[in-house]
């Protein structure tokens, strides 16, 4: 109970950040929605009781027609608040998803990876798509408040029949005492139910995720094409789509269906049993003279409403309890701290000197380390290559020094002073890095390569002449404006491998930071191509503190020295010359490699 509390305080809070005004709005859309059903009521009523105390018909028809304009005004109210509702409500779910995408954004980077927040994700989206997001939550408030009003306006019409005798006082009270112990019966084979549709969600979702990667993924999206038709798998995929969508309609939605509809059932005829009885006591009233005709038809119709509203108010009291469980995965994901240690501390004016300090990283959930006690100096100006096979260590140490990740153990120390304590954006402005799974987004060729609405012409098209895309974009009809695939563009153009990592360095280079790391952008280009990349992104970085990460040791001899990564650990350092004479695990590397790539092939091939 304590925790659903803080759940609706919380929830609250979320709504009146996203807007102050939009819970009133529901209450009001709420109230007049629950009084217009008594209007009617009390309308006929009085309408009846004019007609037997034999008024004269004109003015029973004047009665009647400011009336029914009274009515007809209520609901033109109550469909401009709902109207109101739903464009606020259609902003909130905007503001809401917005919201969500910032905490990824500013999420501290390692979370991102953690199997059990990609499962918190997961959820979200999954309890979006079956009603209990916000847009659910909402709905659920406008209810509950109906069914309040609905109960204080049902009592304050009753009240004075309750007043004629207290033999009827004493029946009514018996009369909703069963009521609402019907109710509550009812309530827990609900809450049941529910409890068991939850379960059957989970398997429902399974189902969903296989039907959206069809319809998504294999079906729309493009790319997906060439090997779809090459291979023939359009018949897999829709076999896979089609068995799933049976399974999740015919099984187990047909269970949810089939449950939902029992409890349903029993609650329409339990409701309608109650009704009935309501009716019989005011009719028996009526036929011993304690009330008039007119009141029986308002006395009935406010017992009604007070039935339905009594039984609405528990059944949606459990759906809201059951929507605040689902709603405690975005609350999981909100509440996860952001980036870690932002820092406050200026970047140090020395030299830029980096030193790993006996540092360890362990991924989360992870038993053994990826990074092991790594010790290792960066000189300012120093080109730097970093080998080793894969799992060694080698992305790891890139992604520590760029702060995604923060050390286990040790400290990496920029002149002197721990990276973690520095102003993260600062520290950020001082590195440009191309990871082997870069990206590029679905912006202009320009926007790609300077990250920016606005950006420096000359200067983009430099960088991505230095990076060898120049006869590529000259080939580009909308040159820097050219949008880069599909996705939001039909003129978009679509890249090679290559061309999409020549892009990357050019931004690389756009941003010029005195620090640059290539963490095997280039694993998609051959080695000659490779080569020359690296070749050339060394003379461009002449003065600058770079790091080369490849599986190519070609590549990186040019390099003035060479880290060695197995197993998480640096197990040797030095240059090319010194590692091949030491006769280690570089040389053993480098002794594999030679019969496809040698330096005099390199430089036949330049020739």
């Amino acid at each position: 109970m304590k925790q659903r509390n803080n759940v609706f305080r919380k929830l609250v809070s979320l709504i009146r950040q996203m807007d102050s005004h939009i819970l009133w709005l529901y209450a009001a859309r709420s109230v007049v929605s629950a009084l217009l059903p008594f209007g009617a009521i009390l309308l006929s009523g009085a309408v009846i009781q004019r007609l037997v105390d034999g008024e004269p018909f004109q003015r029973i028809i004047c009665f009647a027609l400011l009336g029914v304009a009274a009515i007809f005004l209520g609901y033109a109210l109550r469909d401009l608040l709902h109207r109101t509702c739903q464009i606020r409500m259609q902003a909130c779910v905007r503001k809401y998803d917005t919201l969500l995408g910032e905490k990824t954004l500013n999420m501290e980077y390692a979370a991102l990876e953690d199997e059990r927040l990609q499962g918190v994700r997961q959820r979200i989206a999954e309890d979006n798509n079956w009603g209990y997001g916000l847009y659910g939550m909402l709905n659920l408030f406008d209810l509950l408040t109906q069914r309040v009003v609905a109960l204080v306006a049902a009592f304050w019409i009753v009240l004075p029949m309750l007043q004629l005798d207290y033999k009827i006082c004493v029946a009514c009270v018996v009369y909703f005492a069963v009521l609402l112990g019907i109710t509550f019966a009812l309530s827990k084979q609900r809450s049941n139910a529910s409890k068991k549709q939850v379960e059957w969600m989970g398997e429902v979702n399974k189902f969903n995720r296989l039907i959206g990667y069809f319809t998504a993924n294999a079906s729309l999206d493009y790319r997906a094409g060439k090997e779809i038709r090459l291979y023939k798998a359009y018949d897999l995929l829709e076999v896979n789509a089609a068995s799933s969508y049976y399974h999740m309609r015919r099984v187990v939605s047909s269970k949810i269906a089939a449950l939902l509809g029992r409890c349903d059932g029993t609650a329409g005829l339990l409701s309608g049993l109650c009704e009935g009885v309501a009716y019989a006591f005011v009719a028996l009233h009526a036929l011993a003279g304690r009330i008039s005709l007119g009141q029986v038809v308002t006395y009935a119709g406010a017992i009604n409403q007070f039935a339905r509203a009594l039984s609405g108010l528990v059944m949606q009291w459990d759906a809201m309890r059951i929507h605040a469980e689902r709603f405690l995965s975005t609350f999981e994901y909100m509440d996860q701290p952001d980036t870690a240690q932002p820092g406050t501390e200026p970047i140090p004016e020395g030299p830029g000197v980096i030193e790993f300090q006996h540092v360890s990283f362990r991924y989360p959930g992870a038993e053994r380390f990826a990074l092991e006690d790594v010790n290792l100096i960066l000189h300012p100006g120093e080109h730097i290559a970093v080998v080793g096979e894969n799992g060694s260590g080698k992305t790891t140490m890139v992604k520590l020094l760029c702060r995604l990740f923060v050390p286990t153990q040790g400290k990496i120390l920029l002149d002197g002073q721990d990276i973690q304590q520095m102003d993260f954006d600062a520290y950020m402005a001082r590195l440009s890095v191309v990871f082997q799974d870069f990206k590029l987004l679905s912006f202009t060729l320009g926007q790609n390569v300077s990250m920016a609405e606005e950006y420096d012409v000359g200067r983009a098209e430099e960088c991505l002449k230095a990076a060898g895309f120049d006869e590529r974009r000259g080939t580009m009809s909308d040159g820097l404006d050219t949008p880069l695939y599909k996705d939001y563009a039909q003129n978009g153009v679509e890249l090679s491998g290559g061309e999409a990592q020549k892009i990357a360095i050019a931004r690389a280079l756009y941003k010029n930071a005195p620090l640059v790391v290539l963490d095997e952008p280039t694993a998609a280009l051959d080695p000659l191509a490779e080569y020359e990349i690296y070749t050339r992104f060394g003379a461009l970085t002449q003065n600058k503190t770079a790091i080369f990460i490849s599986h190519r040791l070609s590549s990186c001899r040019f390099c003035d020295t060479i880290v060695v990564f197995d197993n998480g650990c640096v197990i040797e350092q030095g240059s090319h010359s010194q590692l091949l004479n030491h006769q280690g695990k570089y040389s053993e590397l480098w002794n594999a490699q030679a019969q496809y790539y040698t330096s005099e092939a390199h430089a036949q091939r330049t020739d």
